[in-house]
């Protein structure tokens, strides 16, 4: 009986370790290839539901937008950003559970971020979605 709880538990935190450990990877790969990490950011969305937020960019930088969830049951993470006059400028609205929207600073700017948990294994369950802001 010790040995099952013993391998449930490994599994347990195991399974909590690997879900946390895509957000840090791509946070880490950035940073490997000399990236500044910035503006780290989470959100607890079901499905379909959205949070936002309002970042200064300054010009002459490239900046990158990069979420994923916590949750291996979030299948699809989308980002948009919005210019200062609401127009869309960029987004990333593929099928995949990571979303990356990538641009350049031609003048410093607010944009508001939108971040989006657009499909969910489990719809109604509320998963935290992370991104953060890479620059250089």
């Amino acid at each position: 009986m010790k040995k099952i709880l013993f391998i449930l538990m490994l599994l347990v935190v195991s399974l909590t370790t690997f879900s946390q450990t895509n957000y840090e990877y791509y946070k880490s790969l950035y940073r490997d290839k000399g990236w500044n990490i910035g503006n780290e950011q989470y959100a607890n969305l079901i499905q379909g539901k959205t949070a936002y937020t309002y970042i200064n960019f300054t010009s002459g930088s490239t900046c990158h937008i990069v979420a994923c969830s916590n949750d291996v049951d979030v299948t699809d993470v989308d980002v948009f950003v919005y210019l200062s006059d609401g127009s869309l400028f960029m987004k990333d609205d593929d099928r995949s559970a990571l979303a990356i929207v990538k641009f350049e600073c031609t003048y410093s700017q607010q944009v508001k971020i939108v971040i989006k948990n657009y499909s969910s294994l489990t719809p109604n369950y509320a998963s935290t979605i992370r991104y953060f802001i890479a620059w250089y």
